[in-house]
């Protein structure tokens, strides 16, 4: 168990981090270059939901439905 709060902070951004970039990993890998852009709007997104985009890049049907469902 790690004790430190700050050590804490910095490994759960470096995590996010790492979701996120897999994230556009995904869709980059699906759906192209277009995907890039989406960096800024997985920066607004709760860590607990991040998980359930890991899911949907690698299930929508396209990059306009995941958009979408980044609005929401």
């Amino acid at each position: 168990m790690i004790e430190s709060p700050v050590l804490r902070e910095l490994i759960a951004e470096f995590e996010r981090a790492a979701r996120q970039k897999d994230i556009i990993k995904v869709l980059v890998a699906r759906f192209g270059a277009a995907a890039m852009g989406l960096d800024a709007e997985l920066k607004t997104i709760d860590d607990d939901r991040l998980d359930e985009f890991v899911e949907c890049a690698a299930t929508c049907p396209d990059l306009d439905s995941f958009r979408d469902r980044l609005s929401h």
